[in-house]
């Protein structure tokens, strides 16, 4: 286990393992860095992927992070799983459904006892669900990895010292 006490460091140690152990077998990626709350992945053929770690998302702060991200072709968003940033992505579907071809969220409980993470691609996730039926699909999606708080995440945090 990972023994970080902040909660956005933390998330971003998680994401570049992640990242790191899902190309394994791909090779794909020639290096994986981190500048404060953004993981980049630097790829073979030039390119590169950026994730920016936003633990807490909520309606607050979503449009300020897709506006990081607007330079990027591709890109992800890394979250924690958490009721507040679950809803303010059913808030902002529209924009999130326009935003990038490449792009995607990661809602992550590193802590779960079932799966750690669930994988959201706004634009794919548009193309192929009908309006009424979004919000019960994609609650389908985030209960598949068991919802955290700011708070839970914190004490797990600290108590793991």
């Amino acid at each position: 286990m990972i023994r970080i006490a902040n909660p956005r460091d933390y998330l971003a140690e998680w994401v570049a393992r992640f990242v790191k152990n899902k190309d394994l077998i791909v090779k794909n990626i020639l290096e994986i860095s981190q500048k404060e709350e953004i993981v980049i992945a630097k790829l073979k053929d030039g390119k590169e992927h950026i994730y920016l770690i936003e633990p807490f998302l909520d309606n607050s702060n979503l449009i300020s992070s897709l506006d990081r991200l607007k330079g990027h072709d591709n890109c992800s968003l890394a979250v924690y799983n958490t009721k507040e940033a679950f809803d303010a992505v059913i808030k902002s579907w529209e924009k999130l459904a326009k935003f990038k071809r490449h792009f995607s969220i990661y809602f992550i409980n590193p802590f779960s006892k079932t799966e750690k993470r669930w994988t959201l691609y706004p634009m794919t996730h548009d193309l192929v669900t009908e309006g009424a039926g979004l919000k019960a699909g994609l609650l389908s999606l985030f209960s598949t990895v068991d919802s955290t708080t700011k708070e839970e995440i914190e004490r797990v945090l600290k108590d793991d010292k």
